[in-house]
């Protein structure tokens, strides 16, 4: 494993252990007893934030490239905040909701916190869908067919993985108080509107970068690192638990149960395929003498 390696997985244990020192505060505290706060800021929850932020640019830099890891990044962003000032101001796409007034520094109402969540949320997907294709030895984003049906189905497949974060976390939230309703929905009194557009919000986002990055360059990838795809899955995993315990703490078991239903099994089922591929796969090992013998049975295959 080269310094990238060290880095990701490194920032990855920091956040891990971050993210629990966190927790534990809150769970102990007497004051406040939900998991996430974005009302109010304590010195780890911005670490957290943070490892995050970090983890994120430099995880997009070393396995899509600089481009493209920007590109994908700044779209997520700039659609999710536009959506959300359409949200907060007039009740568009989403249905009409409210933040908590102590959330800043904030653009027309929406607090920049929530542009960048949405950011790494997308890239999460993207890079999660990636490693499927992978794994499962087709061509990946950036290698992979130019029709648009490919394109489709990618992105509907990538808008899903962010939709089950949202039908745990949105009834959370909103307990939390973190932002409000104005008015009654179906859903934990929740508007099926809101789902429908982070559906669509998701799917809008990866169809135009999907369709971008065919004109910006990208790097060549190296099977011994392909383990690096595994932390934005690790970390769905760690989301889905945190949500699950989020929501026993908040006395609403059904979401636990939603929570470990809809999201686990989208890890367990990639990490049972990166095992198969790497055992599939010679040069995952990274060793010299295990890739020059794949190339010297390709050779010797064509032959």
């Amino acid at each position: 494993m080269n310094y990238r390696g060290y880095i990701l997985w490194g920032l990855s244990i920091g956040l891990l252990v971050t993210g629990v020192i966190h927790i534990s505060r809150i769970i102990n505290s007497e004051t406040h007893p939900s998991l996430v706060d974005f009302s109010q800021g304590s010195p780890t929850g911005s670490l957290l934030f943070g490892l995050a932020v970090l983890l994120l640019f430099l995880h997009s830099l070393w396995t899509i490239g600089f481009h493209r890891g920007l590109a994908l990044i700044v779209v997520g962003f700039v659609l999710g905040l536009l959506l959300e000032i359409l949200g907060v101001n007039y009740g568009a796409i989403f249905g009409h909701y409210a933040y908590h007034p102590a959330i800043n520094p904030r653009v027309m109402d929406v607090p920049l916190l929530v542009p960048v969540i949405w950011a790494g949320f997308i890239y999460g997907s993207f890079s999660i869908m990636s490693s499927f294709y992978i794994w499962l030895n087709r061509k990946a984003p950036g290698d992979m067919y130019p029709g648009i049906r490919s394109k489709l189905i990618f992105a509907g497949l990538g808008a899903l993985l962010v939709l089950a974060i949202d039908v745990v976390m949105e009834p959370l939230q909103v307990k939390a108080r973190n932002w409000t309703w104005l008015g009654s929905g179906q859903y934990f009194d929740i508007p099926a509107q809101n789902f429908l557009g982070w559906f669509l919000l998701v799917f809008f986002v990866l169809m135009i970068f999907l369709f971008l990055q065919e004109h910006l360059p990208r790097i060549k990838r190296r099977n011994h690192e392909m383990h690096l795809l595994l932390i934005p899955v690790l970390a769905y995993g760690l989301l889905g638990l945190t949500l699950a315990l989020w929501a026993l703490l908040s006395n609403i078991p059904v979401l636990a149960v939603i929570a470990v239903l809809t999201m686990l099994p989208i890890v367990i089922v990639n990490l049972k395929l990166f095992a198969r591929w790497r055992a599939l796969s010679p040069a995952a090992t990274g060793t010299a003498a295990t890739a020059a013998a794949a190339a010297e049975t390709a050779e010797a295959g064509t032959m």
